[in-house]
């Protein structure tokens, strides 16, 4: 009997169909809630200025933030406390 390293061999995780589902399903909400977001660059200034954000607020949160959202939330309740 020969000896063998088992420390050599990778195990490979092989998602099940339920996880893949459940991940593109969330893939698929995170899209659809950064189209919303992206619809606000479409709105008018005044009406961005009464949700508490501003145009930059909106291009930033989209090209730096994991989570959009949460970002322009903080940065309106930034703005109501000043």
């Amino acid at each position: 009997m020969a000896f063998t390293d088992r420390s050599a061999h990778a195990l490979i995780s092989i998602p099940s169909p339920i996880e893949v589902f459940f991940n593109l399903q969330r893939r698929v909400a995170i899209a659809r809630k950064r189209r919303q977001l992206a619809e606000l660059l479409n709105k008018e200034d005044h009406i961005l200025i009464d949700l508490g954000i501003t145009r930059e607020d909106v291009e930033v949160a989209l090209a730096k933030h994991q989570n959009p959202g949460l970002y322009l939330k903080s940065q309106a309740a930034r703005r109501r406390v000043l």
